[in-house]
């Protein structure tokens, strides 16, 4: 897994994430950073360079610089977008999934991601426990993370509905 700027649940949630998907690929950490200019349910995943080298779009224009830092859009498809943190000695885990959906080109790495309700992605990430970075997976995890998080006394914390206390 990749994390950058010390995001240790971010970590954590790209290692939970690869698990999922059976280690068949790899995670990346994003910024949440503004609304598609024409999709109000779209929102940019940015980051300036740790999405892996293998989920580059094919005939993506961009590039990886010579100190790793990569420039490009990522495959499109399903995405499971995910966030593990802890607030007050209780810890959350927020999952969903959305699909990669055309929208302008731009600089670092990114993926523009449409969701069912978007409004209501948005108010879970204002109101907490979580933070500004998710963890991306290509596929459909939901469930895995789901069943994982009965196991390890989290509460799940579903993009299309309320919290599940597991």
């Amino acid at each position: 897994p990749t994390a950058c700027e010390t995001d240790v649940h971010g970590a954590i949630m790209g290692a939970m994430a690869i698990a999922a998907r059976r280690y068949k690929t790899p995670s990346y950490v994003a910024d949440l950073t503004i609304r598609h200019p024409s999709n109000d349910n779209a929102e940019l995943l940015w980051h300036c360079g740790p999405f892996p080298k293998s989920l580059i779009r094919d005939n993506a224009s961009g590039f990886v610089s010579a100190s790793g830092q990569g420039n490009y859009e990522i495959v499109h498809g399903v995405h499971t977008i995910c966030r593990f943190d802890g607030l007050g000695g209780e810890y959350f885990m927020f999952a969903g999934t959305g699909k990669g959906v055309e929208g302008p080109v731009t600089n670092g790495n990114y993926l523009w991601l449409e969701v069912d309700d978007w409004p209501h992605w948005e108010k879970k990430f204002i109101y907490g426990p979580y933070i500004h970075h998710v963890v991306g997976v290509p596929g459909d995890v939901t469930h895995i993370l789901r069943e994982a998080c009965r196991y390890i006394g989290i509460t799940f914390d579903a993009a299309e509905s309320d919290r599940f206390i597991c």
